[in-house]
């Protein structure tokens, strides 16, 4: 929902899944753009949000692929800081590309690229 031309308010739902083992994350937020750069249907833009959400992680207990798997779950939130681009395909639809890093205890960090509505 964009609050001015440059300034956008989101929900956000995400699953993610990663790693060789099956991996994933699920959980949904809120996050604020600022588009510092408007061309065209290009914008550039740096985002700020909290996330809430669920890990499944599963590793093995050696590194061996033999070896037992052992299934961790955590519950947990994350401030996200991030920077991206985006391209508007039409009035609505856009396609945008982030890289963002993650503060949380696991602080990580990762790239996205997804495809997007504009409700208004």
């Amino acid at each position: 929902y964009f609050l001015t031309e440059r300034w956008a308010l989101r929900a956000e739902g995400r699953y993610e899944l990663y790693g060789p083992n099956g991996n994933w994350y699920i959980g949904a937020g809120v996050a604020t753009r600022y588009h510092f750069l408007k061309i065209y249907g290009f914008s550039m833009y740096a985002q700020a949000g909290y996330f809430y959400g669920f890990e499944k992680e599963n590793k093995r207990e050696f590194l061996f692929s033999r070896s037992p798997i052992i299934t961790n779950r955590y519950n947990y939130g994350m401030l996200n800081l991030g920077v991206g681009a985006q391209y508007r395909l039409g009035s609505r639809w856009f396609i945008n590309g982030q890289v963002e890093k993650n503060i949380s205890r696991f602080d990580n960090s990762n790239v996205t690229l997804g495809v997007g509505f504009r409700i208004k």
